[in-house]
């Protein structure tokens, strides 16, 4: 069959793409392609995909794009006819021999460090392709510079729920298992890869995981080359435990915490349609596409005539991010300025008009108003087309969906505002920790330690222990572990201020992030010197209540016990402890007088501040004893009674 390489063909198929933005791979057909394909590596540049074309087995670099020129600062010509080895780190160029080695692997993706001009690394993602072409063998190696990104995950802080959702919600399975393969922990992703019920998934070792019995010797000497910090990635054979279905993944290795002990997290990557469409990738035009398809979501073309816009060409993809065919954008021309988030027409009409006098506007964002009314973020990519004249002949946008990245800045950004807030408007001492190091505080920190920020800030939090005893010093940094490993500390300390003088204080530590901990400190030495006072004003009333003769009872507004004195439990032989609680009718009186005491007391409770009771009371002996009882009531500032007082005198000799 003919196949049409016309150049418009050529172009049409590279940029009507499907939605998928996969890591796919780059290889030219034919040299005399690459010519003809020069305005799209125009695209491919300005997206920043580094493209190397290495002959083997050489690895002399035989053509580079742009992007690749910029990225390890080096001019296109300086790197003709380098070796590509002299860019890289061993490990990768031990990968690359290897691919080189076993025809059968045709494409590998690896993080990778690039060698610069200027003397230092760029981190890369790495792709490489091995091909063939007239019996020569060639590596199409794609890369792009991820250190921003690595940056941006490394600064970003999560809880524990946002933890748990991620851990939960990622499409990759995660193992947390020991030196010895027991799984400690995995994610909702293991379940449906593996097809195994939470219950009994921990009661497997890594072991019943994989699919080759050849593979089981090799796990030892796999787990001991895990190294602290770094990932060791391999492809694997998985089986299903229960019903033993094998399957290819991805798996990286990493040291880790878990919960204390030192454990392997092991994040799994099913690729077995990754190896699939591996083999069913024949033809180069597949391979334009792939890159195409990871640089965009969606691309639309605006073709110019004397300095006007006569034509813009949607392509399906367009769908995706708008709700829009490309046919619905096509018979509307305004369609696309009528989606246009109000707030942002201005911006967006002031770009337009620059790009038409072929500005380079840079990258920009804006939003839209989808089909289905939803307001999304994007970015605008404009790619300017000339001809030998300058003159500007169309102009490619490049537009990306990133609603959710702002979605999250906007979250980061409002929590941080909202922790600002609260650390300043604290009324306590709000403290951050690095170890023992005090690396922020907030005003009522500088307040309570009588200090300034200069003086406070950089030191340790153990200077200011009131007590500098070895255990004093050891309880604060157990305190300071505990809270590192995830166990909040509420205690009372005392600290020590600038002045030397010593307060009491509640202090509250708890895990922040990483290595910084979180101290809130209350003053309490007021409130400790009232508890003091009242607990000795307490002790001395029992001393007295105890010390005088009479019977001294105490109720509440129920006539609960709530007090009885030591002359009440020598004359009925019961502690305190045994009545506390009951009603006063209910101890050591005759059961023949309880109905009537009973409505007596609670009659009189209600209606007199001062009342006199007689009734028999049983001593330890079973003796009657006849008690003259003298009841005061005490009531609130609300005139409702909060305790009634019983002073009784025993007239027992009297009454004879």
């Amino acid at each position: 069959m003919e196949v049409d390489n016309t150049f418009d063909t050529l172009r049409k198929k590279l940029l009507e793409l499907g939605d998928n933005s996969l890591e796919k791979s780059y290889f030219p057909h034919m040299q005399d392609k690459l010519i003809r394909l020069q305005m799209f590596r125009e695209l491919i540049d300005y997206a920043g995909i580094g493209v190397f074309i290495v002959k083997l087995p050489s690895y002399s670099i035989i053509d580079v794009n742009q992007a690749a020129s910029n990225l390890v600062y080096f001019e296109h010509k300086k790197l003709i006819g380098t070796s590509f080895k002299d860019l890289i780190e061993k490990p990768i160029s031990e990968i690359l021999d290897h691919l080189y080695d076993n025809f059968s692997t045709k494409t590998l993706t690896r993080k990778a460090s690039l060698k610069t001009k200027l003397g230092f690394n760029v981190v890369v993602e790495m792709n490489i392709q091995l091909s063939s072409l007239d019996d020569m063998f060639y590596h199409i190696i794609l890369v792009k510079d991820i250190a921003s990104i690595i940056k941006y995950e490394s600064s970003t802080s999560t809880d524990e729920s946002t933890f748990k959702h991620i851990f939960n919600s990622t499409h990759d399975a995660i193992f947390v298992h020991d030196f010895h393969g027991k799984v400690i922990e995995v994610n909702n992703t293991v379940l449906e890869m593996y097809d195994v019920p939470h219950e009994v998934a921990l009661d497997f070792n890594i072991s019943d995981y994989s699919g080759n019995p050849k593979q089981l010797e090799n796990i030892p000497e796999i787990l001991g080359m895990v190294e602290p910090g770094k990932d060791l990635v391999f492809e694997w054979l998985a089986r299903q435990p229960i019903s033993g279905r094998t399957f290819d993944v991805e798996i990286s290795l990493r040291k880790t915490s878990w919960n204390g002990m030192e454990s392997i997290i092991a994040v799994v990557r099913n690729i077995s349609g990754r190896k699939y469409r591996e083999a069913s990738y024949k033809s180069n035009e597949d391979r334009y596409k792939k890159i195409l398809d990871t640089i965009t979501d969606y691309i639309y073309t605006v073709e110019i005539s004397n300095t006007q816009p006569v034509r813009t060409i949607h392509y399906p993809a367009c769908k995706t991010v708008t709700g829009y065919t490309h046919l619905e954008l096509e018979s509307n021309p305004f369609l696309w300025y009528q989606m246009i988030f109000p707030d942002d027409v201005q911006m967006v009409t002031h770009n337009a008009e620059k790009i038409i006098k072929g500005e380079n506007v840079g990258t920009y964002e804006h939003r839209i108003i989808r089909k289905d009314g939803q307001v999304r973020w994007i970015t605008n990519t404009p790619v300017l087309h000339f001809d030998e004249y300058n003159n500007l002949l169309s102009y490619d946008g490049i537009i990306k969906d990133i609603t959710e990245r702002k979605e999250m800045e906007l979250h980061l950004l409002q929590n941080e505002q909202k922790f600002k807030n609260l650390f300043q408007k604290l009324n306590d001492a709000m403290v951050l920790l690095e170890y023992e190091t005090i690396v922020n505080c907030n005003s009522n920190s500088l307040k309570m330690f009588k200090l300034e920020k200069k003086s406070f800030v950089s030191s340790s939090i153990i200077n200011y222990i009131g007590d500098k005893s070895i255990e004093n010093i050891t309880l604060f940094r157990n305190k300071i572990t505990e809270a590192r490993n995830g166990i909040p500390q509420f205690f009372e300390f005392t600290f020590q201020k600038a002045t030397q003088e010593c307060f009491h204080a509640e202090v509250n530590i708890s895990h922040l992030e990483n290595t910084i901990t979180q101290v809130i400190i209350k003053d309490i030495s007021e409130r400790k010197i009232v508890d003091d006072k009242i607990k000795a004003i307490n002790e001395f009333n029992a001393l007295v209540i105890n010390s005088i003769n009479a019977l001294i009872v105490v109720l509440d507004n129920n006539a609960c016990i709530i007090s009885y004195n030591k002359s009440c439990e020598r004359l009925t032989g019961l502690k305190e402890k045994d009545v506390i609680g009951k009603y006063f009718w209910e101890v050591a009186t005759l059961p023949e007088d309880i109905q009537l005491l009973k409505s007596t007391l609670l009659q009189k409770i209600t209606t007199r501040d001062t009342f006199t009771t007689e009734h028999f009371w049983l001593s330890s002996t079973n003796e009657k004893r006849w008690i003259t009882w003298n009841s005061a009531v005490l009531k609130d500032k609300d005139g409702i009674v909060s305790h009634v007082i019983c002073s009784g005198i025993d007239i027992t000799e009297r009454k004879r």
